[in-house]
């Protein structure tokens, strides 16, 4: 699975997407240095307000959705989008957490079911 993270996060550069600044490997250990979101998850931010407004919503979406279509046109799958994988830096949505993230080619059939079962779909 860290192989597919790194693969993703060298590959995709995108305002939406978390920026990879370095990977590196001890002995025991891999490193993946990535810039700093200052204002923590959307699944804490929900969690703090309850719910968002149609204004504060529909540019998180419109975030989510330009970050999820630029994952696809690289030939990713990411696998794990929820709201604990979305950051925010300076009101800026970045898709994180590729952990679970998959190359495909255009005959890939994908048969294993991976993600956090709250957010798979039925």
């Amino acid at each position: 699975m860290l192989e597919g993270e790194i693969e993703a996060l060298k590959k995709l550069n995108h305002p939406n997407i978390l920026k990879c600044h370095d990977i590196f490997s001890t002995a025991n250990n891999c490193y993946i240095i990535t810039e700093f979101c200052n204002e923590g998850d959307l699944e804490h931010l929900l969690k703090k307000r309850q719910k968002l407004s149609e204004d504060e919503a529909i540019p998180l979406i419109r975030e989510i959705i330009m970050g999820f279509t630029h994952i696809a046109e690289n030939g990713f799958l990411h696998r794990d989008l929820k709201p604990a994988n979305v950051l925010i830096k300076d009101k800026t949505v970045k898709i994180a957490d590729f952990g679970f993230a998959k190359k495909i080619t255009p005959n890939t059939k994908e048969t294993v079911n991976v993600g956090s079962p709250l957010y798979m779909s039925p």
